[in-house]
């Protein structure tokens, strides 16, 4: 990001010295002003923590939005799907392509919300996989589910009352293609895919 020394570099350090505490000690401004690194160091995990690199894997895959959903299904030869996993629920795009693309999969470590992730992977510059894009994936991918759950939360479905996000997983040996609430706290061991924005 472009550094600015303007008014607002101004306004900011005069905020800091605003918020600066009242009861600092005089010996205590003087050991900071002492010891410039580690006044550098404190500042910069104060005001740039290190953003954390929550993807795990990355991937090229086909994806091709010319086809149905129905069609991508037979295609990723799935023990069991989802029986609402239909064009209807998620209709091809008329302007449909065929390209290859590079998609990442986030891994969290924690449960969040779908909101939460999607908020996650926008600050890293991605956007949450299509059901298209997650079909894809497991066309080229196919074992991959085994290890955990592949949600994508880019697409979405109103059935019961309720939205529905697709993912992949393993169940009894089998590969399946299951759909989930949006509304939905997502455990720790759960990925979910994104694409560059």
């Amino acid at each position: 990001m472009e550094k600015t020394y303007d008014g607002q570099t101004a306004a900011f350090l005069a905020a800091v010295a605003t918020c600066m505490p009242r009861n600092m000690s005089s010996e205590v401004m003087q050991g900071w002003i002492t010891d410039l690194t580690g006044l550098k160091k404190i500042l910069a995990e104060a005001f740039c923590p290190p953003s954390q690199n929550y993807i795990t894997h990355t991937f090229t895959i086909l994806v091709d939005e010319t086809k149905t959903v129905e069609e991508l299904v037979v295609e990723g030869n799935y023990d069991w799907s989802d029986s609402n996993v239909t064009s209807k629920n998620f209709p091809r795009s008329e302007e449909g392509t065929k390209d290859k693309k590079e998609v990442a999969l986030f891994h969290f470590n924690k449960t969040m919300t779908s909101e939460d992730v999607i908020a996650e992977m926008k600050k890293d510059g991605y956007r949450p996989a299509t059901i298209f894009e997650l079909l894809a994936l497991g066309v080229t991918q196919p074992e991959l589910q085994r290890g955990f759950p592949i949600i994508a939360l880019g697409s979405d479905c109103t059935f019961d009352g309720s939205r529905h996000v697709a993912y992949l997983y393993e169940s009894a040996g089998g590969r399946n293609l299951h759909l989930l609430w949006l509304d939905n706290d997502w455990n720790d061991y759960c990925r979910f895919v994104g694409l560059r924005r």
